[in-house]
């Protein structure tokens, strides 16, 4: 039962805000004005830095689920447990500040370059960075839960 209660967890907390903007915009393609463009809708939809938004929401719940820690503990509690809480603080606080950098670097790309005609076929640095700090985001923050929570 703790499984499928994790897992709900999962499903609402790291996969609704990661994944249903993507999930959705394939329904686009069922009306004529977008027929024949999802992959590129899906691919502009990441390719300006829109994922670290995500990110940082994922961060700021990571550091108020690993500070609720605290108040659980009673007196002499596990030193493992805190000194845990304080780095997954320490973590999410830098991943929360490097994502609001690169979101910055993104939007400042993005306004440089709003001529481009979405013919690119490779995906920028940045994009290929903020699907690995989406990945790891994901993964500390459920280990958060699943450890202090």
């Amino acid at each position: 039962m703790a499984w499928l209660k994790f897992l709900g967890w999962f499903l609402l907390n790291v996969g609704v805000p990661l994944l249903a903007p993507l999930a959705l915009l394939p329904l686009l393609g069922a009306g004529r004005q977008h027929r024949g463009k999802v992959r590129m809708l899906i691919k502009w939809a990441v390719q300006d830095g829109q994922l670290y938004w995500p990110v940082i929401a994922m961060c700021a719940a990571a550091c108020y689920e690993a500070a609720g820690s605290f108040a659980r503990q009673t007196a002499g509690a596990d030193a493992l447990n805190a000194a845990l809480a304080w780095l997954s603080i320490g973590w999410h606080v830098l991943f929360i500040v490097a994502s609001s950098v690169l979101v910055t670097v993104s939007t400042t790309d993005a306004t440089t370059n709003l001529a481009r005609d979405g013919s690119e076929s490779v995906l920028s640095p940045l994009v290929l960075i903020s699907i690995v700090i989406s990945a790891l985001t994901a993964s500390s923050y459920s280990a958060t839960h699943y450890l202090l929570g």
